[in-house]
């Protein structure tokens, strides 16, 4: 390879691991996040198995998780916001029922813990 290919391969893989890709969400965060454990229409029960559940009436947002292989490079996690759901009532410890709002909820998806000070989606 020629010095001036090198250099352009260099500076765009440096590119690549600086810039975060647009479409995903903050990283998850297993000490905040919580996941959604079963799904029943709009109803979902979301568990937070390190952190204090989000009080009723809070509205958390919901991430979908998928894997992205940038240039066929290392495979790695990234998290769509894919909607949002608001407390309804306390469960079992450590778990919340919650009503969706928008959007659409699978098992699994990641529960982000609620706005600062917000009980009101805007």
């Amino acid at each position: 390879m020629t010095m001036k290919r090198l250099t352009t391969v260099f500076l765009f893989t440096a590119a690549m691991l600086i810039v975060p890709s647009h479409t995903t969400a903050q990283t998850v965060d297993p000490y905040t996040d919580g996941w959604v454990t079963h799904v029943t229409g709009s109803r979902l029960e979301i568990c937070f198995s390190h952190a204090e559940p989000p009080a009723v009436g809070q509205i958390v947002q919901l991430l979908r998780t998928s894997y992205v292989m940038p240039n066929k490079g290392p495979t790695r996690q990234t998290f769509t916001p894919n909607g949002h759901a608001r407390i309804a009532s306390i469960a079992t410890l450590p778990c919340v029922i919650a009503t969706l709002l928008d959007g659409d909820a699978q098992r699994s998806d990641h529960a982000r813990p609620p706005y600062p000070s917000s009980t009101q989606l805007r």
